[in-house]
């Protein structure tokens, strides 16, 4: 006779209660990232997901945590503000352990117009100063990985899509680049067409303008 047996069934562990984001005031923990601020470079670079493209939205917060594995890292909450998504959430995480880390940290920083610490326990007074800035973002998916790119800041009343005082007109919310607003960002030599490069892992520094503005479109098959 077959011997049977029992399996028991454990008691399933309640749901883990997540604790509201501690404010950035202090920095703790955060001096062994010295080197890397020494260092830093400026560059650029997530539940809902947006779709690819670009959008409007609003940083409603900007936290220095650890994630399920223990890296120190940034979470962004970014709050969609355009047409048909209005109030949508979702969250961008930048990692905090590498130089390469610090310095998307720090492209997104200075693009907010934001002054970069010296002091890694700084850091945490410049996220405090991103929330509750409208911003106009670059979301392209690569495979499972979403990147988020924060392209400018938007001034109190403007739009996407706004191009009063501005040579150049700017694509409208939700909407993605086309080749003649790529050749515009070239023509005008803006740092918008090198951190749209840098997101696609393009190096801006290996090409003139016209040549660069050739790679992204050949990367985005416009």
């Amino acid at each position: 006779m077959a011997k049977v047996v029992k399996k028991v069934l454990g008691k399933a562990a309640p749901n883990k209660v997540l604790s509201k984001p501690r404010p950035n005031a202090g920095g703790a923990g955060l001096s062994g990232l010295q080197k890397f601020f020494d260092h830093s470079e400026s560059w650029s670079g997530g539940g809902y997901k947006p779709e690819d493209g670009i959008h409007e939205c609003t940083i409603e917060n900007a936290v220095i945590g650890t994630s399920r594995n223990g890296r120190a890292q940034i979470d962004w909450t970014f709050l969609m503000t355009g047409e048909g998504v209005e109030g949508k959430q979702f969250h961008d995480y930048q990692g905090l352990e590498t130089q390469e880390n610090v310095n998307f940290v720090r492209g997104r920083i200075e693009t907010l117009g934001i002054e970069w610490p010296d002091d890694p326990n700084s850091l945490g007074n410049a996220l405090e100063q991103a929330c509750g800035l409208a911003v106009r973002i670059q979301v392209r998916t690569n495979q499972e990985f979403t990147n988020v790119t924060v392209i400018d800041v938007l001034e109190a009343g403007s739009t996407a899509g706004d191009d009063a005082g501005t040579t150049e007109e700017a694509p409208e919310a939700g909407d993605s680049y086309t080749k003649a607003d790529i050749k515009k960002l070239a023509k005008a030599e803006s740092s918008e067409l090198e951190d749209i490069a840098r997101s696609l892992e393009i190096d801006p520094d290996e090409y003139d303008w016209d040549e660069l503005a050739d790679a992204v479109i050949g990367m985005l098959d416009l």
